[in-house]
């Protein structure tokens, strides 16, 4: 988009799109570390809340560990922390998803 002006329903699609990007590599657990830590980058450009934050990430401390557990075989996994942890994940950003949907039809 050289020497144009985006307008912010543009951005916020590039935005989505960058958010869901990423989530599909979490849910298909492609995801790298950084991966999960853009992602929580996204959410605090995106405005949600830092207790909120802390609390998709309080089974694991830090997103290196929980991206080594889902690496393991399952048997050998904290199944219910990962499976908390996905859950959160996905209700951040799916509630974030649809701030950003409401925002971008806003004038």
């Amino acid at each position: 988009m050289d020497n144009q002006i985006q307008t912010k329903r543009q951005v916020l699609e590039e935005f989505i799109e960058d958010i869901n990007s990423v989530f599909i590599k979490v849910e298909n657990n492609t995801a790298s570390p950084q991966d999960y830590q853009k992602l929580e980058e996204y959410f605090r450009i995106g405005g949600v809340p830092e207790n909120i934050i802390n609390e998709v990430k309080s089974n694991f401390p830090s997103w290196t560990i929980f991206h080594t557990t889902r690496l393991l075989p399952f048997k050998d996994q904290d199944v219910m922390a990962v499976k908390e942890t996905l859950g959160a994940l996905r209700g951040v950003r799916n509630g974030l998803v649809e701030l950003l949907k409401v925002e971008m039809d806003k004038p």
